[in-house]
């Protein structure tokens, strides 16, 4: 076999999936790429993010016979892309490479950029297959590369990875058994470990103490994500590049927008007069640096923005201000007009009238200090474009230091109503379409300085929110001196004013009121602009059965059954599913729980089938919301059970995870992000939990794609509507396709960070990578592919742009895991929760 080959692309396809995240696939041939250790390297004549998929015949070859798909992302090299960044002159244009603008310097991108990973392949795959974002000409893949690993590599690979461990002989020495034995290959980078290949670990993984202190600070939603300075500036050469500029200015040509215009609306009586300023300054800084490209014909140079100024007489602008706002705006060559209101109401009506006189697509409030980007008109209006349902289109957000330095990107979901309840993730920016629907032309909104928030949550609760849209670009540029912690909303007006909103967005979602917000989080010393919002149960809380599968492990069952029936709930049933067990101790157990009254045992003794063992308890149980529960889960506080129940029991709601910890206090389970480690993953896990104090997505209930099944509240009505749990999948992904089957019906998945319970057996049983279990996942990976398709990897509540390869929400180009961090990306972390019992309660 060869020691290196150059795949032949066999085919190029360009693939639409919504403009911003289009793509081109291409076909490799494959022949000659055997088992074995292999890097692979592909050259590109401009930065991209690059994704691989191989697949595997489905019979035949590989640890037990059918071998999963391979995904990942490449990791930008180096070596390759970490070329001095010369200085481009004026009107200067080097052949062999292109241009960026990083904090306004232009600079000399290097001709070629190479990513790369090295993989353990045990079958031969029948394709492969590269995503290339954004689109690229087959002209500007200068080639595809493998290589076999040699010993001579492998062992400085290995040695690399060693010196680490230098420090720490035991972990050393333990490391070097699991390579010798064959367990464990020294090479590679992270990612996923399939039946088909796997990723070499990096390093030493660090526990305890170590680990909180060294992944703490990968975690933050006020945008670090992990990334570093270098990974976002790539991240800015690849998605705000020339090329990319022209691909957007053709776009909007095609759809015939030549001169898109925004309407901007701000408010005399907003408590936050420094938004107006900032918004000028940043479009006098466009003007002058000229960001877009210089053709006056193109539809970037020719967007523009038309500012309203809504002078409230209860808190007119003085003399001086006003002059100072008429010369900006000249400065900044914004059109200006005035419209004179009564009171404090925000009139959109009267909104939507100037906003049609300049022939504007939409408009948007000025509320947030920051800058637009030069890239946000052109984008709002190709979105609005080919969205011809959106009535609000919102994008993503960095911050933007005085002197110019952009940093901490802020990458979000797709509409999300409850997370955005909990903390108003879409901020800014975020624009409405000017359209004669009712909620945006008749409407009279009554809170200066959150009118975006209060119009969108009206808008979600009118049109359950699917006028709403995302656009996954950075469009906004937050004042670094406002930070997400100091927002208006924080103080006692601003407290008032989104209390009021959110009262009324529950009445108007759920038909009743009565829910109770809980005051914004205290944290480091700062009030946290987020909230707790307790849905009330029912006047007559109703019953839950929970269900608990088990075999053999009497002490663990003992503490889950103590947690059921501590819970601070009126109204439950516990039924037991024994499946098999043989201890006597278990037994006993079994006995002496059976005498109470409100425990049921039931016995299967077939083989393990986790989906067959929830759908026959769900035929004994009466509750009108079942509840499924590990035998290995234990409660951390009394209130987790009526908390979950009173979400499960809102009428837009399927299924409500709970967040799982392991007994170290550090994350399991925060909701399952579809598409990660080559399947899916759970978010954040092994972060602290202490970061719930910082970051909203573990502070407040947010809709996820799937919660795992071992700890899972849904109604009864629902389950029996999906038809339970799919008794094909009877380990893995059992608990997904059940969560999926509930998305279909426009029903919303969520985890709730106020439920909180450990799970104890999934930290310590450790890896398992027999062939028969691999087989096994494999083969329920296919079916639910093939059940799902492969879409369905695209999770709508993770960015495009964040990582694959990792759980901790960092850069999709930012590589692999952080310095010292070690996920177990093995074939055994997949979803599907029912595994837990299985191989554990097996003799």
């Amino acid at each position: 076999m060869p020691h290196r080959f150059t795949a032949r692309i066999a085919e190029l396809t360009a693939e639409t999936r919504g403009f911003w995240n289009d793509r081109v696939l291409v076909e490799c041939a494959v022949d000659g790429l055997g088992p074995g250790l292999w890097r692979l390297r592909c050259r590109l004549r401009r930065p991209a993010v690059v994704s691989l998929t191989l697949t595997f015949p489905r019979s035949g070859g590989g640890q037990g016979g059918r071998p999963l798909p391979l995904r990942c992302d490449l990791d930008p090299e180096p070596a390759e892309n970490t070329k001095p960044a010369g200085r481009v002159e004026d009107g200067e244009r080097r052949a062999s490479g292109g241009r960026a603008s990083v904090d306004g310097r232009e600079l000399l991108l290097p001709a070629s950029f190479t990513v790369g990973k090295t993989l353990r392949l045990i079958a031969e795959p029948r394709r492969i297959r590269l995503a290339i974002t954004p689109p690229c000409e087959i002209s500007e893949i200068e080639g595809v590369v493998f290589e076999r690993l040699t010993a001579c590599d492998i062992a400085r690979i290995g040695w690399q990875k060693a010196i680490p461990l230098l420090g720490r002989p035991r972990l050393l020495m333990a490391k070097l058994r699991e390579v010798f034995s064959g367990a464990m290959p020294l090479a590679l980078s992270a990612g996923a470990g399939t039946a088909a290949g796997a990723w070499l670990s990096p390093g030493p993984e660090p526990s305890g103490r170590e680990t909180m202190e060294r992944r703490g600070s990968a975690y933050a939603f006020d945008g670090s994500d992990g990334a570093t300075a270098a990974a976002y500036d790539l991240w800015r050469q690849i998605f705000e590049s020339p090329a990319e500029q022209d691909r957007l200015a053709q776009a909007l040509r095609n759809a015939a927008i030549q001169a898109p215009t925004m309407l901007a609306v701000y408010y005399s009586a907003n408590d936050n007069p420094g938004a107006l300023e900032q918004f000028l300054e940043g479009q006098r800084a466009i003007r002058t640096g000229k960001a877009p490209p210089d053709d006056a014909g193109s539809p970037l140079t020719r967007a523009r923005w038309h500012l309203l100024v809504l002078d409230c007489a209860r808190a007119p602008l003085p003399a001086p201000s006003w002059e100072r706002i008429e010369a900006k705006a000249t400065a900044a060559g914004v059109g200006l007009s005035v419209r004179e209101v009564a009171g404090p109401q925000v009139p959109i009506g009267l909104i939507c009238d100037a906003a049609r006189g300049q022939g504007a697509v939409g408009f948007t409030f000025i509320e947030r200090a920051g800058r637009f980007s030069h890239l946000a008109v052109p984008s709002f209006a190709l979105a609005f474009e080919r969205r011809p349902d959106a009535l609000a289109v919102y994008g993503d957000c960095d911050r933007i230091t005085p002197d110019g330095r952009r940093h901490a990107p802020r990458f979000k979901p797709q509409w999300s109503p409850l997370f955005a309840a909990g903390c108003d993730y879409v901020g800014a920016p975020i624009v409405f379409r000017v359209t004669d629907h009712p909620v945006l032309c008749t409407a009279t909104l009554h809170h200066p300085g959150s009118a975006a928030f209060e119009l969108l949550m009206r808008l979600d609760a009118e049109v359950k929110g699917l006028a709403i849209a995302h656009v996954p670009r950075v469009l906004f540029h937050e004042a670094e001196a406002v930070g997400y912690a100091r927002h208006a909303q924080t103080n006692a007006p601003g407290r008032e004013v989104v209390e009021a909103v959110l009262r009324d967005w529950a009445l108007r979602t759920t038909r009743h009121g009565g829910i109770e917000i809980a005051p914004p989080i205290d944290t480091e010393g700062e009030r946290a602009p987020w909230h707790r919002i307790q849905w009330p149960l029912p006047k007559e809380p109703p019953l839950v059965s929970i269900l608990i599968p088990t075999k053999d492990h009497p002490a663990l069952l003992e503490q889950a059954i103590a947690s059921a029936r501590q819970a601070d709930y009126p109204a439950r049933e516990i039924i037991v599913i024994d499946n098999g067990s043989t201890g006597a101790r278990q037994r006993a157990l079994l006995a002496r729980l059976a005498k109470l009254p409100e425990i049921r045992i039931l016995y299967d003794r077939a083989p393990f089938n986790f989906s067959r063992l929830i759908n026959g308890a769900r035929q004994a149980a009466r509750g009108r919301v079942l509840l499924l529960l590990n035998d290995d889960v234990e409660a951390i506080d009394r209130a987790w059970l009526r908390e979950m129940v009173s979400l499960a029991m809102l009428r837009e709601v399927g299924a409500v995870g709970a967040l799982l910890l392991y007994p170290d206090e550090t994350i399991q389970h925060a909701g399952i992000v579809l598409g990660l480690l080559g399947g899916a993953g759970h978010a954040f896990r092994h972060a602290p939990a202490s970061l719930a104090a910082r970051d909203p997505r573990l502070a407040v209930p947010r809709e996820v794609s799937a919660v795992t099944g071992a700890c899972l509240a849904v109604r009864t009505e629902l389950f029996d509507a999906v038809g339970g749990f799919d008794e094909s999948l009877p380990v893995a992904w059992n608990d997904v396709d059940f969560c999926l089957k509930l998305r279909t019906r426009s029903l919303r998945n969520l985890v709730t960070p106020h439920a909180r319970l450990y799970h104890k057996e999934s930290a310590t049983r450790g890896r398992d990578r027999t062939p028969n279990r691999l087989a096994r996942l494999a083969r329920e990976t296919e079916r639910f592919l093939d059940k799902w398709g492969e879409g369905v990897l695209d999770d709508p509540y993770y960015s495009p742009h964040l990582a694959r390869n990792c759980e901790d929400f960092r850069l999709r180009i930012a590589g692999g895991p952080l310095p010292g961090q070690a996920p177990e990306h093995d074939a055994e972390h997949q979803p599907g929760h029912g595994r837990r019992h299985e191989p554990r309660h097996k003799a």
